[in-house]
C-alpha cells in the first residue's frame, strides 16, 4: 500500500498584525468577586417606593373620604328640596281647584253667573301663498314634485 503524500496547508491568516496583537495573559479560575451592584442603593430605592406608595394611598383615601362627606351633604340638601317641591305642587293643586277659585272670586265681590254659554270653536283656514307661481317653480326645479 502506498502512502499518500502529505498535503501542505497554508498557514492560518493572522487576525492581528504582529505589532497590534494584544498582550497575552494567564487566565485563572473564576473569582467570586461581587459585581458592581450594591445592596444599599437598592434598599433605599425600595424603601422610597414603599413609602411613596403608602403616602399616595393615604392621600387618595383622604380625598375619597372628603368627597363622601360632601356627597352626603348634597344628598341631604336634595331630599329637603324634593320635600319643598312636593309641598309646592300640593299647594298649586289646591289653589287651582275650581271650587277654590270660585270661592276666592266670591270673597272679592264677584258673582257667579246663572248661565254659562260656551263659545263655539273657530277654525282658521290656512293662509294662501302670496305668490303661487313662485312656489310651483321651486317645487318643479327641486324635483320634489310638490310632495
Amino acid at each position: 500500500m502506498a502512502t499518500a503524500p502529505a498535503i501542505r496547508r497554508a498557514p492560518a491568516p493572522n487576525r492581528f498584525p504582529t505589532s497590534e496583537r494584544p498582550p497575552l495573559r494567564v487566565v485563572g479560575p473564576p473569582s467570586r468577586r461581587r459585581s458592581s451592584w450594591s445592596l444599599r442603593p437598592s434598599l433605599v430605592i425600595a424603601v422610597a417606593l414603599v413609602l411613596g406608595s403608602l403616602l399616595f394611598v393615604a392621600g387618595a383615601q383622604a380625598y375619597l373620604t372628603q368627597q363622601s362627606v360632601r356627597l352626603a351633604q348634597v344628598q341631604a340638601q336634595l331630599s329637603v328640596q324634593v320635600g319643598e317641591h312636593r309641598d309646592y305642587e300640593l299647594r298649586v293643586a289646591q289653589l287651582s281647584n275650581p271650587s277654590h277659585v270660585v270661592g276666592a272670586a266670591q270673597r272679592q265681590g264677584l258673582t257667579v253667573p246663572r248661565t254659562v254659554t260656551d263659545i263655539p270653536g273657530v277654525t282658521v283656514p290656512p293662509a294662501a301663498s302670496p305668490h303661487p307661481a313662485r312656489h310651483a317653480t321651486r317645487a318643479g326645479a327641486s324635483g320634489a314634485g310638490g310632495k
